[in-house]
C-alpha cells in the first residue's frame, strides 16, 4: 500500500515539475527561514541552564513614580547585608557592582579587562560557578583579595597556580585567592575577575540606603513568597531613611530565569549577555509567518490542481478505494513533498549559516547532535506537513465519484472561496511584514539623521588609563603642540555610555522639600562643550580666566532649568551634596542646550556640571576628548600614541572615535533592521512564487475562454486585466486588512525608542504600491503569454 502511495506521488511530480518544483522550493525556504530563526530562539533560552540551584534565587529590581518609573537594576549597597541578617526567608544575599573597564598587570604587562565586579564574599556561595582553585570560604574575605577567572590566569601566568600571586587593579595590588572555571557561553554572567566590597570601604566608598548602585541577588528558603519579600524589603529602606525609597521608590523579585531576556534592564552592565524577550516574540511571530506562507503556496496549488485529478479520484473510488486510503494517500504526498523540502532546507541552512550570522551578530553552533535542535527540526517538519497536507487530504476525497467522472466542474471546490481566503491571508502577512520593515528602515534611518545638537566628528577619545589621568595637564600640553589637534577637554565619563547620577543631591535657592530632582552630575574639563559644539543657551561656558569657575560653578542644561522650576537660573546659587555633606557650593554660570548625549531610546535627562578638578581620582571612567584636524588624522593617532607611551609604561594603547561610539549605540537595532528585511524579502518571493503558480493554473483553465473573447474583440489589455484583476482585488483586501494590526504594532514598537517617528500615510501608500506591484508582476507573464497565443490553436487546447 505505501509503496503504491509512494509511486503515486513521484509520478505526480513527474506529471507536474512546474508546480511540484514551486511547492517544494517553497516549502524549503520557508522551512529553512524558520530553522534559522528558531535555532536563535533556542539558544537564548539556554542561557543559564547549566548554572544548579537558581529556582530560588531572585534580583531585587528597583521601581518608582517619580525616577526609576521603568525599572532600574540598581539598589542600594546596605541592602543584601540586612536583607540576610533581618529576613528569615533569605537563605543567602549578594550585591554586585561593574568595576568597568579596568587596567590589570603584573610587573612585565597590562592587558584591559571590562568584566570586572565587586561583591561579597558569599558571591560564589550564591552564584555556584565551578572552582579551579581556592577554598570558597575563604576566597574573599580581606579588601585585597581577587579572584579570577581561567582565561584571566593563563593570560597572565600561563600554567602557574597563580593562588598567592600578586596583580594590580587600578593601581590597587590584589592577592589572588582563587580561580573559577570558564563561565559557559550561554551564562548571562559573564566574569573576568571578582574582588570584595570591602576594599570599597578600604578606599572611601559611600555605603548608604542612598546610593543606588549595585544590583542585589537573593536566594530564598524554599516555600517563601517573593511577593512578601519584596514588600519586607521596601518597608526595612523606609523605616532605614532610604531617600529614593521615602520619594516613592519601592523594591520587586524579578527570577533569575527571567534576567537573560530583560535586555531593557541590562545593557548599562558589561558584565551581563543580554537578550531581548520582544525580539524572542518579534522572530518567532515572523518564523511562523514564513512557514504559513509557504504552506498556504503548497496547499492553493495542490487544491487548484485538483480538477486535473478529479477523474483519478473518481476512478479509485469506483475501484473500492475507502475515504481513509485517499486521505492517506495525499497526506502521504505531502510527507513526502516535506521530507524532500528538508532536505533542501537543510541544505540551504549550511551554505547560508555563516551569512545569517553575520546578521543577526551572534555567533551559533549549527550542532546536529544536540538534541534540542534535532527536535526543533522535527517540529518544523511536522508542523510544514500538517499545516499543508491537512486541508488536501480532507478536501479532495470528499469528491463525489459520479460528478467526477462526468468531467471537471468550477463549482466542486465551492469556486476557489477557501482558496480566494487563503490567498488573502497569505497577502495579509507579507503586507504586515513590508508595512513593519519599511517603518523600521525609517526609524534607523531617523536615528541615522537625527542631529544629535553637537558635533563628534573628528574627535578622538583615550581613557584615562594608568598616569594619564594623574598627568592630565602635561598630557593635554604635550597634544596641544600638534598644528594638526584644535582642542584637548576631558570627563569623568563618556556621556555616550555611562553615567554618575544622583537623586536629592541638588540643592538650590528657595528649594523646597519634595522638589528633589534626579540629576546626572558629570565633570568636564574647560573646553568641553567649545570641543563638542555644544550650544549655549544663556549665561556664558566655563572659563580658566575665572579662577572660582574650578571650585564654585556650575552649568546645566535646559531640561535641568525646567525641573528646577528656575525662570532665570544664571546666578541662581546651589550646592552639591554627598554621604558626608557638601561636595561644592557655587552658583549656575550657565545653561547649555538639551542635546541626545545618549542613544535615543532614552530621554534627555537634567544634567548638573562642574569643573573636573581631579583628574586623577576619574582613572576608572575617565576620557580625554581630541579635536583635530580631518586632514590628517594618522599623524594625530600617532601623536596620541607618542604621549601615551610617555606617561604609561605598561597599558596598551588604545584610543576610539567619538561618532562610532555613537554609532555603536544603534548596533542592535541595525541588526534587528536587516533581519526583519531580509525575512520580508523572502516572505516577498514565496508570495510572488505562490501567485506565480496560481497564474499559470488559472491560465490552463482560461486557455479557450481567452481565444474566444479574442475572436469577438476583446483587446490585448482586457485579456491582461481578465488574468490579473482578480489577484489585484485580493491584494489589495489583503492589505486593507492588514493596515491596523500593523499600524498597531509598529506603534508599540517604536515606543521603545524616546524619540521616534510618526506612522504616516505615505509609509501606507509605499507598502501598497509594494504590494501591487509584487501580484501584478508575479501574475502578468503568464497573462501576457496567454494573450499572445493563436485563438485557433487555443481553441483546441482543451
Amino acid at each position: 500500500m505505501w509503496k503504491n502511495y509512494l509511486i503515486t506521488t513521484f509520478r505526480t511530480i513527474g506529471r507536474n515539475k512546474l508546480f511540484s518544483f514551486i511547492n517544494i522550493i517553497g516549502l524549503s525556504i520557508g522551512m529553512a527561514a524558520s530553522m534559522m530563526i528558531v535555532f536563535w530562539v533556542l539558544d537564548e533560552l539556554s542561557y543559564d541552564k547549566a548554572l544548579k540551584n537558581t529556582h530560588n534565587m531572585y534580583r531585587v529590581m528597583s521601581y518608582g513614580t517619580k525616577y526609576m518609573i521603568d525599572g532600574y537594576s540598581g539598589t542600594p549597597m546596605v541592602l543584601a547585608e540586612n536583607a540576610s541578617t533581618k529576613l528569615p526567608e533569605v537563605e543567602k544575599a549578594v550585591t554586585l557592582e561593574s568595576i568597568g573597564r579596568a587596567l590589570v598587570r603584573t610587573q612585565e604587562e597590562g592587558l584591559y579587562f571590562e568584566r570586572g565586579i565587586v561583591s561579597d564574599p558569599a558571591f560564589f556561595g550564591v552564584f555556584p560557578f565551578p572552582l579551579k582553585s581556592g577554598n570558597p570560604d575563604h576566597l574573599l574575605k580581606n579588601p585585597h583579595d581577587i579572584v579570577i577567572s581561567a582565561e584571566m590566569s593563563r593570560k597572565f601566568f600561563k600554567a602557574e597556580n597563580p593562588v598567592g600571586k600578586v596583580l594590580v587593579v587600578e593601581d590597587i595590588p590584589m592577592y589572588v585567592t582563587g580561580v573559577f572555571e570558564s563561565i559557559p557561553a550561554n551564562s548571562t554572567l559573564q566574569l573576568d575577575f571578582v574582588a570584595p566590597y570591602s576594599l570599597y570601604r578600604e578606599l572611601g566608598v559611600g555605603f548608604s540606603w542612598g546610593r543606588f548602585m549595585g544590583t542585589t541577588f537573593l536566594k530564598l528558603r524554599e516555600g517563601s513568597n517573593p511577593n512578601l519579600v519584596a514588600m519586607k524589603l521596601t518597608s526595612m529602606a523606609l523605616g532605614a531613611g532610604c531617600p529614593q525609597v521615602r520619594d516613592g521608590v519601592h523594591f520587586k523579585m524579578q527570577p533569575f530565569s527571567a534576567i537573560h531576556l530583560d535586555g531593557e534592564h541590562n545593557e548599562w552592565l558589561p558584565v551581563y549577555k543580554s537578550g531581548d524577550i520582544r525580539y524572542i516574540w518579534l522572530f518567532s511571530g515572523v518564523s511562523i509567518l514564513i512557514l504559513l506562507i509557504a504552506c498556504i503556496n503548497y496547499i492553493n496549488l495542490t487544491t487548484a490542481r485538483a480538477d486535473k485529478r478529479s477523474f483519478e479520484i473518481g476512478m479509485r473510488k469506483v475501484s473500492g478505494a475507502s475515504p481513509h486510503n485517499l486521505k492517506t494517500q495525499f497526506f502521504a504526498e505531502s510527507v513526502v513533498f516535506g521530507v524532500l523540502s528538508l532536505l533542501i532546507a537543510l541544505s540551504l541552512l549550511r551554505l547560508f549559516w555563516p551569512l545569517y550570522q553575520q546578521l543577526i551578530g551572534k555567533e551559533l553552533v549549527m550542532d546536529f547532535g544536540n538534541p534540542m535542535m534535532i527536535i526543533g527540526i522535527l517540529a518544523i517538519f511536522l508542523l510544514t506537513t500538517v499545516l499543508s497536507g491537512l486541508y488536501p487530504a480532507l478536501v479532495l476525497p470528499s469528491f463525489n465519484p459520479v460528478d467526477v467522472i462526468k468531467g471537471p466542474s468550477s463549482s466542486r471546490l465551492g469556486k476557489g472561496w477557501m482558496r480566494k481566503g487563503l490567498v488573502v491571508f497569505q497577502f495579509f502577512i507579507t503586507s504586515l511584514l513590508i508595512i513593519s520593515a519599511l517603518v523600521l528602515f525609517r526609524q534607523i534611518a531617523y536615528i541615522r539623521d537625527t542631529d544629535m545638537g553637537f558635533n563628534t566628528n573628528n574627535v578622538v577619545c583615550i581613557p584615562m588609563k594608568e598616569n594619564i589621568g594623574a598627568k592630565y595637564p602635561f598630557v593635554k600640553e604635550q597634544l596641544l603642540r600638534d598644528p594638526n589637534i584644535i582642542s584637548v577637554t576631558g570627563s569623568d565619563y563618556l556621556w555616550a555610555t555611562d553615567n554618575n547620577r544622583c537623586s536629592g543631591c541638588v540643592r538650590w535657592e528657595n528649594f523646597q522639600e519634595g522638589d528633589d530632582v534626579d540629576f546626572l552630575i558629570p565633570q568636564v574639563d574647560f573646553g568641553y562643550f567649545e570641543t563638542l559644539e555644544i550650544p549655549l543657551v544663556s549665561g556664558r561656558f566655563f572659563s580658566p580666566a575665572c579662577a572660582t569657575d574650578s571650585s564654585e560653578a556650575f552649568m546645566i542644561n535646559e531640561t535641568a532649568s525646567r525641573v528646577m522650576k528656575l525662570k532665570n537660573p544664571v546666578g541662581v546659587q546651589c550646592g552639591l551634596y554627598g554621604n558626608s555633606g557638601i561636595i561644592r557650593k557655587g552658583r549656575i554660570i550657565g545653561i547649555f542646550k538639551d542635546i541626545h548625549y545618549s542613544s535615543l531610546h532614552k530621554q534627555i535627562e537634567p544634567q548638573f556640571v562642574r569643573i573636573l578638578s581631579k583628574p586623577k581620582n576619574a582613572s576608572q571612567t575617565g576620557v580625554i576628548l581630541v579635536k583635530f584636524n580631518s586632514s590628517n588624522y594618522t599623524a594625530v593617532l600617532k601623536k596620541v600614541e607618542e604621549v601615551w607611551k610617555q606617561v604609561n609604561q605598561l597599558s596598551p594603547f588604545e584610543y576610539f572615535f567619538l561618532d562610532q561610539t555613537y554609532e555603536n549605540l544603534y548596533h542592535k537595532d541595525r541588526h534587528i533592521g536587516r533581519v526583519v528585511s531580509w525575512f520580508t524579502i523572502l516572505a516577498i518571493f514565496l508570495s510572488a512564487l505562490g501567485t506565480y503558480g496560481l497564474t499559470t493554473f488559472i491560465a490552463e483553465r482560461r486557455t479557450k475562454e481567452v481565444a474566444i473573447r479574442k475572436v469577438n474583440g476583446a483587446s490585448f489589455r482586457k485579456v491582461i486585466w481578465l488574468i490579473t484583476s482578480d489577484f489585484t482585488r485580493l491584494v489589495l483586501a489583503a492589505f486593507i486588512l492588514a493596515i491596523p494590526l500593523s499600524w498597531y504594532i509598529m506603534d508599540k514598537v517604536l515606543q521603545f525608542y524616546a524619540y521616534h517617528i510618526n506612522m504616516t500615510l505615505w509609509i501606507i501608500l509605499l507598502a501598497l504600491l509594494i504590494v501591487v506591484a509584487i501580484a501584478f508582476l508575479a501574475s502578468v507573464s503568464q497573462a501576457i503569454k496567454l494573450s499572445r497565443m493563436d485563438p485557433a490553436k487555443s481553441i483546441k487546447y482543451e
